[in-house]
């Protein structure tokens, strides 16, 4: 694996972990990724499968819990089919809390969705570099930070990447599943577009069902490993939840697609700590001399955001001006020719003394 490829998984691994995001159970498709990635196969021989499309019955809307879950988990991928061309903005902020230690990771997401299914995606957290990918003219272009764009291999990189900027809602809601209550409906136009607006809340009688969501993006290779693993986290997590405290929000649905157009959300959470570790924490508060009333929770917040704009307007997306690998020359097989030259001639061998 090369130091590039490393780090991107390796910045997959940290970004799942910090977010406690995971998935459902092994399906055919998790074994095939798998079986992809073991025999090697070259990652250009394996052509992306479209994400199924999901058809939203919008007139049933306003009182079927099943459609707007479709609308609640659709994909980028299906966005664009029913609105072509668009903008979208997402932030998420993800709270850890346990007894005096808080961490945040805020992340933010950009996508530009050309009509022609080309796009360019931005994708940045307050705990490492920007990442950037452009798919144009069926090439794959990405980079961290401020480096070089570097022509990618045709492989699923981009649209596991599109995708990134729906997470907010998409785990939101495989999270607080069977906890949230829809309101009536409420008509507004959203940018001159007809379309409902549906606030939720936190149902006090809710209860968490027992039966996984199926992994809905088809990706090839590490991609389809990696999300069907994130999944397998989410309801590995779900199902250990102990108390569901806040849920609210909104989700602005395009009345003539079915579409996503805007979202709110806020929910708190909390997860036991296990045993074994729960021992460990206060073992660990004894030797420093601290409070052994240590909390057996860990509390998590979620904030998103969502935002499309310049929907159906022209949006065109160009491959980046970007450069090859700089060329490296090699050393010298001596280390003679690296050392400074010299006037001086060597001392000639002095005469042997007479006896």
């Amino acid at each position: 694996m090369t130091l590039r490829k490393a780090v991107i998984v390796g910045l997959l691994v940290i970004v799942a972990s910090m977010l406690a995001f995971g998935g459902c159970s092994d399906t055919k498709q998790g074994e095939e990724a798998k079986k992809r990635v073991l025999e090697k196969e070259d990652p250009a021989e394996a052509v992306p499968v479209e994400t199924p499309a999901v058809e939203v019955d919008v007139a049933a809307l306003p009182g079927k819990t099943a459609e707007l879950e479709k609308v609640l988990l659709m994909s980028q991928e299906d966005i664009h089919r029913k609105l072509g061309s668009f903008r979208a903005d997402g932030t998420l902020v993800y709270r850890t809390m346990r007894g005096q230690k808080d961490v945040k990771l805020t992340e933010t997401n950009l996508l530009e969705q050309a009509a022609n299914g080309d796009f360019y995606t931005k994708s940045s957290n307050s705990h490492s570099k920007s990442y950037e990918l452009y798919l144009a003219g069926g090439e794959t272009y990405d980079r961290f930070g401020a480096t070089s764009f570097v022509k990618e291999s045709p492989q699923g990189k981009a649209r596991f990447w599109r995708e990134k900027n729906f997470t907010a809602m998409n785990h939101f809601y495989k999270y607080f599943r069977g906890h949230l209550r829809f309101k009536e409906a409420e008509s507004l136009r959203y940018q001159g577009r007809p379309a409902f607006k549906f606030a939720f809340e936190l149902d006090p009688n809710g209860k968490t069902p027992d039966k996984d969501l199926e992994t809905a993006f088809n990706y090839p290779n590490q991609y389809a490993i990696s999300a069907i693993a994130t999944d397998k986290m989410i309801n590995k997590n779900r199902k250990r939840v102990s108390n569901f405290s806040e849920a609210s929000g909104y989700v602005v649905v395009d009345e003539a697609t079915g579409a996503p157009l805007s979202y709110r959300l806020h929910g708190t959470y909390a997860v036991p700590v296990g045993e074994k570790r729960y021992a460990k924490m206060v073992e660990a508060a004894k030797a420093r001399g601290l409070d052994t009333d240590v909390q057996k929770e860990v509390v998590f917040v979620m904030d998103g955001t969502y935002d499309l704009s310049l929907i159906g307007r022209k949006v065109e997306v160009k491959a980046p001006e970007h450069k090859l690998p700089p060329k490296r020359t090699p050393p010298p097989a001596s280390p003679a020719k690296l050392l400074p030259k010299s006037d001086l001639k060597p001392a000639a061998d002095k005469p042997a003394d007479k006896e």
